[in-house]
């Protein structure tokens, strides 16, 4: 899957070749690199979709989606509230740009 992904490419480019000793083998070292970041993807999405399979039955209960909605009501509370006393903070927030 990431054989083709330029930013992984660029990235094993640059951080590989500082965990490699050129005066020893060089392929083993290469190999043990990789094993052991492949190693990691896999645990990594397998616990991926561990938590997204626990988190779909709460989230489609109904206690679940009354939890969601009023999280995302209370966002779009806030980002109201904030966008309507901008113009009083218009001033303050000029020094940032």
């Amino acid at each position: 899957m990431q054989l083709t992904n330029p930013k992984a490419i660029f990235f094993f480019l640059s951080v590989f070749p500082q965990f490699i000793d050129l005066s020893n083998h060089y392929a083993a070292q290469f190999f043990a690199l990789v094993l052991t970041y492949s190693s990691l993807v896999v645990i990594i999405h397998c616990l991926y979709a561990f938590f997204a399979r626990r988190a779909k039955s709460w989230l489609t209960s109904e206690r679940g989606g009354r939890a969601i909605n009023t999280v995302g009501g209370a966002t779009f509370v806030f980002f109201g509230a904030a966008l309507a006393t901008a113009k009083r903070l218009g001033r303050s927030i000029s020094y940032l740009a």
